[in-house]
């Protein structure tokens, strides 16, 4: 037995409107922020909340969790960059090339000396 058509076309009318909801919530939170952020993807469960970063200086990267019904209550905070500072060996490993060619967005974020050298945190700033 074959679905009743009207299933169908409510489920896609369901997608559109969900859709466009999420576009015209996008654009509210790029008005509200002034488009400072170089990235700011909707959240995948949560179409208010969003998650963001911009480049504040050539080492320091602000980071943004933004709920649109919460404005003042937005979580931002600065990070630093290590890119520079470990710049060929990061260069080296094709797993940061892949992984930075996919999104501007990856960068080491941290590093920490450990016994056998020093271990690098590199992340994708699109995400919390």
């Amino acid at each position: 037995m074959w679905p009743s058509p009207l299933i169908s076309i409510v489920y896609c009318g369901v997608a559109v409107v969900y859709l466009g909801l999420k576009i015209v919530l996008r654009q509210l939170a790029a008005k509200w922020l002034d488009n400072s952020f170089e990235s700011l993807i909707p959240s995948a469960v949560i179409p208010w909340l969003f998650f963001g970063y911009c480049q504040a200086s050539e080492q320091e990267i602000e980071v943004i969790d933004f709920n649109l019904f919460k404005p003042k209550s937005s979580c931002r905070r600065s990070m630093t960059m290590e890119d520079h500072a470990w710049h060929d060996v990061l260069n080296s490993l094709a797993e940061f090339r892949v992984m930075h060619a996919l999104t501007l967005g990856y960068h080491a974020v941290s590093s920490t000396n450990i016994d056998s050298g020093y271990e690098l945190e590199c992340r994708d700033l699109r995400s919390s």
